[in-house]
């Protein structure tokens, strides 16, 4: 569990210029640190953790992979950790590179028992090294790998429960594959313990062919909504995090999700 409350928004270059505005509206911005590595956006980090409350949503952990955490990623991840005070960390529980080789998406954990094998020693090792909260998040995926032992819920409950790992619920990508695999979101959340979920990303999807796609491209869709207001009322939720990555010409409709997420969370905070 950690300290930070209130609300926040995924930071792209298009907000570089409204960030006076997002002030007022957001009480902490969430950046992806492979992106403030090189040393050409050090002026800009610096202005954003002058301003912010900055927290570190990594991308390149890749901690589903059958392999040792990378050092030279995890050294990097930390050093920028520091330098902006993150008050945690978070990333995905998928594989999202081999070796040294970055994946264009995230591929899923095989839900299996080696996998929490792996996955406990690999929150030790983070951990011990990192000293801040790691939370993974819940991706969205096409296809089931065929030797799975576990539904993606009963992976999540083993994994919560037999680590120190926390879940970055994201609401989206929750009622996205539930629709695309057919379950009862309100039943996989409830079978979650609920101590561990502490940190939350909501966004827009978008249909393609019958099938939900999380683009992060438009408004957030109301059953999202009602759902959010169900795992509000149900979980000790300290952040909340918008991500809006596509369509940003015009930033009206990001505004107003920001509104009703702060006004959401305001009537749903449970100390």
């Amino acid at each position: 569990m950690h300290s930070l409350r209130g609300v926040g928004i995924s930071y792209r270059n298009e907000f570089a210029d409204q960030l006076d505005d997002l002030k007022e509206m957001v009480d902490f911005l969430e950046i992806s640190p492979e992106l403030f590595y090189h040393p050409s956006t050090n002026e800009e980090l610096s202005r954003l953790k002058r301003d912010f409350t900055l927290v570190a949503h990594s991308l390149s952990l890749s901690m589903a992979t059958f392999e040792d955490i990378n050092e030279r990623k995890l050294d990097r991840l930390i050093e920028l950790s520091n330098e902006i005070n993150a008050p945690f960390i978070t990333d995905h529980l998928a594989v999202s590179s081999v070796g040294e080789y970055s994946l264009t998406d995230f591929i899923p954990s095989f839900f299996i028992d080696e996998s929490i094998h792996l996955l406990k020693d690999k929150a030790r090792h983070f951990h011990h090294h990192v000293g801040r909260q790691l939370y993974l998040e819940n991706i969205t995926y096409q296809f089931n790998w065929p030797n799975n032992v576990y539904s993606e819920c009963e992976f999540w409950v083993r994994l919560l429960n037999e680590t120190e790992i926390g879940m970055l619920l994201d609401v989206s990508n929750l009622y996205v594959n539930s629709v695309n695999h057919d379950y009862d979101p309100y039943q996989f959340f409830d079978a979650l313990p609920k101590e561990k979920i502490n940190h939350l990303h909501i966004a827009g999807f978008t249909e393609m062919d019958g099938i939900l796609i999380d683009s992060h491209a438009e408004p957030v869709h109301e059953e999202v909504w009602r759902l959010l207001e169900y795992i509000l009322e149900n979980a000790p939720v300290h952040t909340i995090n918008l991500e809006r990555d596509m369509n940003l010409e015009g930033t009206k409709d990001v505004k107003e999700d920001l509104k009703r997420l702060k006004q959401m969370f305001q009537a749903n905070y449970i100390l």
